[in-house]
């Protein structure tokens, strides 16, 4: 029942509130790679995804992957220890388009507002220094039993949306910063060097 539970989540967004204040207006260097809007990135959307193997931890397993000629999309859990209850998500989404402007329209437009309705204010966000543009967002449930984690990134045609999923058990609470900005940044240029 969790496992459906979290593929629900995963692939529809609920309401939340945004959590604490994560930064905002000035990128992070600490992850940084390099982004060219003048060079278009050829390779096929399923070259441009993770593995198991390049996920933190152990003990995730890919629950799907589908990928065509415009996007690869895969999705990844795992439980957060042997004796918890507590379950987390990967969704990683990459579309290719054939022109830089309609990846800078999703990127644009990819957000928690957009996901679940919620706004997000400035302060709420980091931006990363991940290709040519990219923005962490992390907010939790209002019940606290779900903690989500959205980076977004873009390079010249390609855009990602990388979702990190962490929920608890019925009536347990989840720490707001049950995934750190660390982990998740990490993660982000793990998945933009395979597009250069």
């Amino acid at each position: 029942m969790q496992r459906r539970t979290l593929l629900s989540t995963l692939s529809t967004v609920g309401a939340v509130t945004i959590v604490g204040c994560i930064g905002g207006g000035d990128e992070d260097p600490q992850f940084s790679t390099e982004g060219n809007d003048s060079e278009l990135i050829q390779s096929a959307p399923e070259e441009l995804i993770l593995t198991v193997e390049d996920l933190p931890g152990n003990r995730w397993k890919q629950q799907s992957s589908v990928a065509n000629q415009r996007i690869a999309r895969q999705v990844f859990r795992r439980p957060t220890s042997q004796d918890s209850t507590e379950t987390e998500g990967i969704i990683l989404s990459v579309k290719k388009a054939t022109e830089v402007s309609t990846a800078e329209e999703r990127y644009a437009k990819m957000n928690p507002e957009y996901l679940t309705g919620q706004t997000v204010e400035p302060d709420e966000s980091r931006e990363l220094a991940i290709g040519v543009e990219s923005m962490f967002y992390a907010w939790q449930s209002k019940n606290q039993e779900e903690t989500q984690n959205l980076l977004k990134m873009r390079d010249a045609n390609v855009f990602c949306r990388l979702l990190w999923v962490v929920m608890g058990g019925p009536e347990e609470s989840i720490p707001a910063d049950s995934v750190t900005l660390e982990q998740i940044g990490t993660l982000g240029v793990t998945v933009h060097q395979k597009w250069r």
